[in-house]
């Protein structure tokens, strides 16, 4: 398929003070634009420098500013509140949990008591949380949308979803992108590691279209918005899509030297994106700590 260039909005142009940037030739920003300005949060709390492997793929290495930190976790923990439960949600979530309590059926009734919004097994918790963090970059960084926020349509809050982690859609561009995304959290960072979001991404370009491309039409509200993203299956089958693909490792400082690892691939529209930590596993517990508490309490 013939690819077009896809044109980096305006605001995305703007030069930051607030952290630091290098970035590779324009050519190669066309899968995941700049890195965001402030006061756009990843603009804020992380460096990003753009280079490009001995491979010719195009890696963004995004580190953590040390004076931001508490920035950086107040942002992710609003971030994850808004991608598990829309405010609709967790609002009937406390509904019912008042109601129950105001009977006294709690500590006799426990199937009443409403299933947790926030994950406590710590797999899910990783998943969910690179998988936020890498919609949300995306959104911030390129002309694309998230239709949904599909962790509101999981039927089980405890495991992690299957499908794509995230697809977002660039559909006023000519042609229509796609950006499909693979994430994963380690607490510590291997090559093997960054094989399996290559491998994971190159499974899905050897299937075609996006599998969860129905899943997301079929969760959208808007009538129009859905029928759009529809026909993205249509456009696909007459090869006038245009997909992206883009790995996002949250690990450890030594995350961005892993993407070496990635000998060959015949994905020629592809990024990856790491985020080097000094502690992820401490960042992730502070993410969660007391989090769906915390979003219900202010509801009362």
């Amino acid at each position: 398929m013939q690819q077009r260039t896809v044109k980096v909005g305006a605001a995305n142009r703007r030069q930051s003070s607030h952290a630091k940037q290098t970035q590779a030739p324009s050519y190669r920003l066309e899968i995941l634009g700049k890195h965001p300005d402030p006061p756009n949060l990843f603009g804020v709390v992380f460096n990003a420098n753009d280079t490009d492997t001995k491979n010719a793929i195009f890696h963004r290495a995004l580190s953590e500013l040390e004076d931001k930190k508490e920035i950086a976790l107040t942002g992710i923990r609003k971030m994850l509140i808004q991608h598990h439960a829309s405010p609709q949600m967790w609002q009937a979530t406390q509904q019912r949990r008042d109601a129950i309590a105001r009977l006294g059926l709690g500590a006799s009734l426990p199937p009443l008591l409403p299933l947790p919004r926030i994950p406590k097994n710590d797999d899910t918790k990783k998943c969910n949380l690179a998988e936020t963090l890498l919609a949300e970059y995306l959104i911030a960084s390129t002309n694309t949308l998230l239709p949904v926020y599909r962790l509101h349509h999981n039927p089980n809050y405890g495991q992690s979803m299957k499908g794509d982690d995230v697809l977002a859609f660039e559909l006023n561009a000519e042609p229509i992108r796609i950006i499909v995304g693979e994430a994963k959290f380690r607490a510590a960072s291997a090559n093997a590691v960054v094989r399996e979001i290559v491998e994971s991404l190159e499974k899905s370009h050897k299937l075609g279209a996006p599998i969860s491309l129905t899943f997301v039409g079929d969760h959208v509200a808007d009538a129009a918005l859905a029928e759009r993203i529809y026909n993205c299956a249509v456009l696909f089958a007459l090869n006038k899509i245009r997909l992206d693909y883009v790995g996002f490792l949250m690990s450890d400082m030594n995350s961005a030297t892993r993407v070496a690892a990635i000998t060959s691939t015949p994905l020629q529209n592809l990024a990856i994106i790491t985020l080097g930590l000094e502690t992820p596993t401490a960042l992730l517990d502070e993410c969660y700590r007391n989090l769906e508490d915390e979003c219900l309490s202010q509801l009362t």
